[in-house]
């Protein structure tokens, strides 16, 4: 995969997510957290330039995700099949452009932060926050930008007042396109957020062995090509192709030549559209979506 290309998706995202953002303050209108999500994950799987698997939690109204998460996404380097898995949670600024007002979010009492915080840390996964930016005298990219759970925690201990206002986070602040520009560069990656974190052993965050629902999110992906490659080498494309020789044209009326054919080209397309999106597995951790995204 050409690292330029994912650097581009990103720092497009990036780009959508503020002018999202700015339009909405210029109609005063709202917009949420989960709309810019739904935003992120979509322009990843959708983009031809980054081999991506999906799924996504049925419904879209959820209880508080008992992880204190909206994502994972795991990113595996195909070459040796190891790869990094990231929690994140997602907040956006306030309309004033000035704090995250949402960063004081609490689950049954607890702050949504040690809930990140403590559930990442027992499966061994990194806890980042997204953050969903437009603001004066700011930029396109720092629409999407990221940051350590644990640093934010620091700014809480710092000053518990204060901490979800921006300038006192912002030196913590890091825009997403730059873990993939000019590459992905996973060892430096884990070495910041051992840094940030202050954990010395950090070899366990390589995951060389994965869970059973990364490894059902590929099985079932590789079995949508499958039937994909079926469909489009075989049968697939010797009944769709046979609706357009004259026989069969001169055997049926007009309409119903124009009713098969649209019966098949939308059987042709639920088989092939989507091929990134998969079922949500059982046994899946509690976040509303999991990505996984595979590096050449």
């Amino acid at each position: 995969m050409n690292s330029t290309k994912i650097c581009n998706v990103i720092n497009s995202i990036s780009n959508e997510v503020w002018k999202e953002l700015e339009l909405a303050i210029e109609a005063n209108e709202s917009i949420e957290e989960t709309y810019l999500t739904h935003l992120f994950w979509k322009r990843i799987y959708e983009s031809r330039y980054i081999e991506t698997i999906v799924t996504k939690k049925a419904g879209n109204k959820r209880e508080e995700n008992k992880t204190g998460a909206d994502l994972e996404w795991w990113i595996i380097d195909k070459k040796d099949n190891v790869g990094l898995s990231l929690r994140i949670q997602a907040k956006k600024i306030d309309r004033n452009g000035k704090a995250y007002p949402q960063l004081k979010h609490r689950v049954s009492g607890k702050l949504q932060m040690d809930l990140l915080l403590d559930e990442a840390t027992q499966d061994g996964m990194i806890p980042i926050y997204f953050f969903y930016n437009y603001f004066k005298d700011g930029n396109q990219g720092q629409g999407l930008e990221f940051a350590f759970a644990h640093k934010i925690r620091d700014a809480y201990q710092n000053d518990s007042k204060n901490y979800t206002k921006r300038k006192s986070i912002e030196n913590y602040l890091l825009p997403v396109a730059s873990l993939f520009c000019p590459s992905f560069n996973r060892e430096k990656f884990v070495s910041l957020f051992g840094e940030a974190s202050n954990i010395e052993e950090l070899d366990n965050y390589f995951k060389r062995v994965f869970p059973a629902y990364i490894e059902e999110m590929q099985i079932q992906r590789k079995q949508k090509i499958k039937m994909r490659t079926f469909l489009r080498n075989k049968k697939g494309y010797v009944e769709i192709h046979n609706l357009t020789k004259p026989q069969y044209q001169q055997s049926s009326s007009i309409l119903s030549f124009i009713k098969n054919i649209y019966f098949k080209r939308k059987l042709w397309h639920t088989y092939f559209s989507h091929i990134n999106i998969v079922a949500y597995p059982e046994n899946s951790p509690d976040v509303d979506a999991i990505i996984i995204t595979l590096l050449d």
